[in-house]
């Protein structure tokens, strides 16, 4: 058995996996030996016929500036977009945050999840850099809430607050679960309907497509 997987293995895809786990203890999630793009498998209810994967692919960066301009820095090239978004549901982007001088944790860790056909759309309307996507995620803290936006285009912090919200994806997990069980409801619809037929993995996704 190979342990080049190891070898790939960073820590942003561990802490997904765990935070995962933590939140929904019945998923259970994989790590692809290959390094093709797709950090993690994730997979629902293993006893079910239907099941069916869902694959997020890891983007991690720790917080750069000065208060107020601080702010992460994560990339995704521009040429590799429309393969990625065929491979990958999910794209997971780790912010590891410093805390206050003096605490022994180090930091903070703040985790944006965001749809992969959501992701292609949002940077259909950013500015690419030498084939590069920039996020420039900053993150604003309250007693009871946390805004999160992205300061990539704003050439002040006085201006940050309108730039675009990020809010709705902050620590969305749920996404995932729904995601899961939308495909298996579907995959478990086709297997009735086919049984014992076998469901390829284009025919599945084109069934996708067509009930968005």
């Amino acid at each position: 058995m190979s342990l080049k997987v190891f070898n790939y293995l960073g820590p942003g895809e561990v802490l997904v996996a765990e935070e995962i786990t933590s939140y929904y203890p019945s998923l259970q999630v994989f790590f692809p030996q290959k390094d093709k793009g797709v950090d993690l498998i994730v997979l629902g209810d293993m006893s079910r016929a239907a099941r069916y994967p869902l694959t997020i692919q890891v983007k991690e960066s720790r917080y750069y500036g000065d208060s107020p301009k601080v702010h992460s820095w994560h990339q995704i090239q521009k040429s590799k977009l429309e393969d990625l978004i065929e491979e990958v549901d999910f794209f997971v982007f780790i912010t590891y945050v410093d805390l206050p001088e003096g605490n022994k944790m180090g930091f903070r860790k703040e985790f944006i999840i965001v749809p992969a056909q959501e992701l292609a759309e949002i940077c259909h309307k950013k500015k690419a850099s030498k084939d590069i996507y920039s996020f420039y995620f900053s993150f604003r803290y309250d007693s009871n809430w946390t805004k999160v936006l992205d300061v990539r285009d704003m050439k002040e912090s006085w201006k940050w607050d309108k730039a675009p919200s990020y809010s709705n994806y902050y620590d969305n997990w749920d996404q995932i679960v729904d995601t899961l069980e939308d495909r298996e409801d579907i995959r478990g619809g086709l297997l009735a309907l086919n049984e014992p037929g076998y469901i390829s993995w284009e025919e599945f996704k084109q069934t996708l497509a067509s009930e968005e």
